[in-house]
């Protein structure tokens, strides 16, 4: 910028006023731009901030959600656990009855089966007695005189094993005997080959027969005897219920 002399004081006054306002201008710039700088960092600050704060609460919210997921998972584990235990309890104990009651039930079977084998091999022994016989035949003589008409035909078979050459023999030799006896009129004797001891009587008349052998007196001593029997065994062992 150029001024003569006249005029040099303003012209310097000029100039120093535009480099103060030059050096104002440039001060204020760097100041705004300093500032613009600081809220930059401050919002970014804030921003990165709020950022994590909500990363975080959805961090904690998730955790949340799968601790709860977890227990509620865990609880119905558990339930359904207790529930196949109580289920398998409840079977293995009604297998356990079931198995008892089989047992308790063939012991009973068996107790019946050797209580009717012992009594089959005393009823054998005892129909093969010859005093036995002897005295039943006589009984049922004496029962027929008051009993059966005198017009019926009664008669007796004595039976014996068939094969078995000694027992036919005694059973005619006991015939034999009776016959000495005062029978009612119309009682014969005769022997009978079957395959068990014991006494057959028909009332011929009536068309009655009347058997005293092995089977039906094994079967009608072991309707009486039998409970008996089974009631000895309860009071010794409470679990015989057969």
């Amino acid at each position: 910028m150029q001024c003569s002399r006249l005029y040099l004081p303003w012209c310097w006054l000029e100039v120093y006023r535009s480099n103060v306002m030059s050096e104002v201008s440039t001060e204020n710039t760097a100041s705004g731009v300093k500032e613009l700088i600081e809220k930059i960092r401050h919002e970014g600050v804030a921003s990165a901030e709020k950022e994590a704060a909500s990363i975080l609460h959805d961090a904690k919210r998730e955790a949340a959600s799968i601790i709860a997921s977890a227990k509620s998972d865990s609880a119905q584990m558990l339930e359904e656990a207790r529930q196949t235990i109580e289920t398998e309890k409840h079977a293995t104990e009604e297998a356990i009855k079931l198995a008892a009651r089989d047992t308790i039930k063939e012991l009973g079977e068996g107790v019946s089966r050797a209580f009717d084998r012992q009594l089959q091999r005393f009823i054998h022994k005892e129909l093969a007695d010859e005093t036995l016989l002897r005295e039943l035949v006589i009984a049922i003589g004496g029962q027929a005189s008051e009993s059966v008409a005198q017009h019926d035909a009664v008669e007796v078979l004595l039976h014996y094993e068939e094969g078995d050459e000694v027992a036919e023999k005694r059973i005619h030799d006991l015939i034999f005997h009776l016959s000495q006896e005062s029978f009612r009129e119309g009682m014969t004797l005769r022997p009978e080959a079957c395959g068990q001891n014991g006494v057959t009587i028909n009332i011929v008349g009536d068309d009655l027969r009347v058997e005293i052998t092995e089977e039906t007196l094994t079967e009608l001593l072991t309707h009486q005897l039998l409970p008996r029997y089974r009631s000895i065994l309860r009071s010794t062992n409470p679990d015989f219920t057969k």
